[in-house]
């Protein structure tokens, strides 16, 4: 069975701490990458210094006299209910580079792509970066919360909805604005249900914020509709299938469904439901027709997920959208040739061709 689009993060109904109110964001940042699990936080990142106009990219040529050498780094946001920990990554040379902020797609995917619990692991959005490394292009890339190392950033499940990862999203995008001198131009890569919260931030920034949007395997129709298809196409049973669209229909009209069968609690937990409320009455296509900046369309022929026709769907809602369709593309951005299995749960199995250099073209594009 595929895995879904529509998932959350994690489900923890026991958790019942009341949410803090106030809302914060700072960063941090120590060597070694914290995709390995580092937590430290040693060597602040300087606020203070660089253009203080906050443009996302410094008119001033750096002294380049001494290039620093490629690193991953430790990068980490302060939220009401906890810290957002990332990994920022540059290539050899003088800052600031431009620079690609990723948002995974749904369920417990952490910041390299990976469904934490599956059988094994993809790495897709780790090797990416580590190509875009290699061709002078920095990325942050974070687990977002209850996920990984922001597992305790969770707070209470019944209170996320679409808007905190927006907020989380838009947060990363606010820090590295606040450090011109840091962080180049900024295109934001949001992959799968990623893509939805990176068009929500990309239409609501001001002119000169957000430099480009890369949307990668992104649903076109609104997400009960996406979702509706992949029940269609995974569920056998035929009394189940009508049970799943029945909660569907309710939960787009706003309403919580509390008796959920047991196979379908993956999907419709109870404390999920009003995350699922609010993310099905976004319509991504429409969202995207409100976008000012530099977008890029990147899909998969052999995406199982989210196919290629959605892409069509968000091209025809911003007309001025490069749009690649990347032949033997899968959803986790891998090549298709070992079989969608590998694709999701190898990480040996290589980047589709073509994906890198479509990312490198719509970066170069948005400077």
């Amino acid at each position: 069975m595929a895995l879904l689009l529509a998932a959350v993060a994690c489900v923890d109904p026991g958790d019942n701490t009341p949410a803090d109110t106030t809302t914060t964001a700072t960063t941090s940042a120590a060597s070694g990458d914290s995709s390995t699990g580092s937590t430290d936080a040693t060597a602040p990142l300087d606020s203070t210094g660089g253009d203080s106009t906050g443009a996302s990219g410094s008119t001033a040529v750096p002294d380049c006299s001494e290039p620093a050498p490629a690193k991953s780094v430790a990068i980490q946001l302060a939220t009401p209910t906890g810290n957002l920990h990332g990994t920022w990554t540059t290539p050899e040379g003088c800052d600031p580079f431009p620079t690609v902020l990723f948002h995974v797609g749904s369920g417990p995917t952490d910041r390299d792509g990976n469904s934490v619990g599956a059988p094994g692991t993809n790495d897709g959005h780790l090797q990416l970066a580590e190509e875009l490394q290699d061709r002078g292009i920095a990325s942050v890339r974070y687990d977002k919360r209850g996920v990984a190392e922001s597992a305790d950033a969770l707070g209470p499940v019944r209170e996320v909805v679409v808007d905190t990862y927006v907020d989380d999203l838009r947060g990363f995008v606010d820090l590295m604005l606040e450090q011109p001198d840091a962080f180049g131009p900024i295109t934001i890569l949001g992959h799968s249900e990623g893509a939805v919260f990176a068009t929500l931030v990309a239409g609501a920034a001001a002119p000169g914020e957000i430099d480009g949007l890369l949307l990668v395997a992104g649903p076109g129709r609104n997400l009960a509709d996406v979702l509706r298809t992949q029940l269609e196409q995974n569920i056998g049973d035929p009394d189940l299938l009508v049970t799943a669209l029945a909660v569907i229909d309710q939960l787009e009209m706003g309403n919580t469904v509390e008796m959920v069968p047991a196979d379908l609690l993956s999907l419709f937990h109870p404390s999920v439901q009003p995350y699922l409320i609010s993310l099905f009455a976004v319509d991504p296509a429409a969202s995207l027709s409100q976008v000012e900046v530099s977008t890029g369309i990147i899909a998969g022929t052999d995406d199982i997920q989210v196919p290629p026709s959605e892409a069509d769907v968000l091209q025809a809602a911003k007309p001025d959208a490069t749009i690649h369709v990347i032949e033997g593309m899968t959803h986790t951005l891998k090549d298709v040739g070992q079989g969608q299995d590998a694709a999701y749960f190898d990480p040996a199995v290589p980047l589709a061709d073509g994906l890198v250099d479509a990312v490198i073209e719509h970066v170069a594009m948005a400077r």
